[in-house]
């Protein structure tokens, strides 16, 4: 079983980098070939091959022509192939043999050249084929000829160059895409590694309990049917055989409190191994934070020191944005709005207005899919906002000069000093 979700985004990635890298092979074949091609040199070889169709057609014409001279000669020959004999010559035997041997001589002179007509019309056909075929493979070319050079008359070499370069960009982003998911991925294998075998381990010990705890309680029920001294040993020898120990109810009373340890060990663990999925598979691709809330240290105010430093290391990774409702100048003591703003330089900072709160303005600037509050308010009273509805809700904890962000992987130190 796959635990790690990343692997079938990993797998979804390297199949549409290899997509695009097979786009980019073709666009780059095109241009390759857009440059050697010399439109001139095409030009040349179009006229030569319409003129090769040219001759070519004449050619099978005349060939046709002789053909068929040829078979009317043929056509003509064989009647005289056969004896023929004046009738009149019969009657006498010394001219009937004459005859005879008159006849047979034109005849066999005949048949001669009609094989010989006969012969010549197989090999006229024999060529007539030959040509039709180089005709129709001529033809063929010279159209392939013109295609590709109206082809390369129609091509758009800018605009392919430009999808080019795009598509190039593209792959270069998705590969650093994968590249950021693999290393997702294999910090989350390495933090699920632990966790996730013994969730395995104690889950399988929990079945091997649970069935011998059926199998014990199967034999009790046996034994409660039993109508007589000899069935009962004969029950309790199989419970010994089977489960090492004669008595179900010792059994019973051994695993039934043995399964439910093991099963809070194991639905702890399934949560643990379930939270660690969660924090590894989160898209955070923006921030809104609570800057008000991170102000505080459990009740006690704090300023700006934590606040700053953790959004230093935030901004590593994501767009951050801070919101603070407008009673934070007063409690932080600055004098103005543009006051606490000159604090947080280099920070996307928005006060929301005198006396409104800033909890519906953070979350209407969540309501994209891969934002997340970074806040310990829980927003009871917004459960219609789609932060809230989506769970996209991220606690801090601040103490003893650390900040930690257990779901952004974030345990680090922050000094009040200047």
């Amino acid at each position: 079983m796959e635990y790690n979700p990343l692997a079938s985004h990993i797998r979804a990635h390297t199949e549409a980098l290899e997509d695009l890298g097979s786009t980019i092979g073709e666009c780059r074949e095109e241009l390759e070939w857009f440059d050697a091609f010399e439109p001139a040199a095409m030009e040349s070889q179009i006229a030569d091959a319409e003129a090769a169709v040219v001759d070519g057609e004449d050619r099978l014409a005349n060939l046709r022509t002789t053909i068929e001279g040829t078979r009317e000669q043929a056509d003509n020959l064989r009647p005289q192939t056969r004896l023929q004999i004046e009738p009149r010559n019969l009657v006498l035997p010394w001219t009937l043999l004459w005859d005879l041997v008159s006849a047979t001589r034109i005849a066999v002179a005949k048949t001669k050249e009609l094989n010989r007509c006969l012969v010549e019309i197989e090999n006229g056909q024999s060529l007539e084929r030959e040509l039709a075929d180089g005709q129709a493979m001529m033809l063929t070319r010279l159209a392939e000829m013109r295609d590709e050079l109206e082809r390369h008359s129609m091509f758009d070499r800018g605009a392919t160059g430009d999808r080019l370069g795009k598509l190039v960009a593209e792959a270069a982003g998705r590969s650093d895409e994968l590249d950021a998911l693999t290393a997702r991925a294999t910090a989350l294998d390495e933090e699920l590694e632990v966790p996730l075998k013994e969730y395995l381990r104690r889950k399988s010990e929990l079945g091997d309990l649970e069935r011998k705890l059926e199998r014990a309680r199967y034999y009790d029920r046996q034994l409660g049917l039993a109508e007589n001294g000899r069935e009962r040993r004969q029950i309790h020898e199989e419970c010994g055989s089977d489960l090492g120990n004669s008595r179900p109810r010792d059994i019973i009373n051994s695993a039934v409190p043995k399964v439910a340890s093991a099963q809070r060990d194991v639905a702890k663990l399934e949560y643990r191994v379930q939270d660690i999925i969660r924090r590894g598979t989160l898209d955070v691709q923006k921030l809104i934070v609570d800057g008000s809330n991170l102000c505080y240290e459990g009740d006690r105010l704090i300023g700006l020191w934590a606040l700053r430093a953790l959004l230093a290391r935030l901004a590593e990774d994501a767009e951050v944005l801070v919101i603070f409702d407008a009673s934070i100048v007063q409690k932080l003591s600055v004098q103005s709005t543009d006051a606490l703003r000159s604090q947080m330089q280099g920070m996307n900072v928005h006060i929301v207005a005198t006396k409104a709160g800033a909890d519906e303005t953070i979350l209407d600037a969540a309501k994209e899919p891969s934002t997340y509050v970074l806040s310990n308010d829980r927003f009871a009273d917004f459960p219609e906002k789609a932060a809230v509805r989506e769970g996209r809700l991220i606690r801090h904890e601040i103490f003893d000069g650390r900040i930690l962000v257990h779901d952004l992987r974030i345990d680090m130190e922050y000094s009040t000093r200047r």
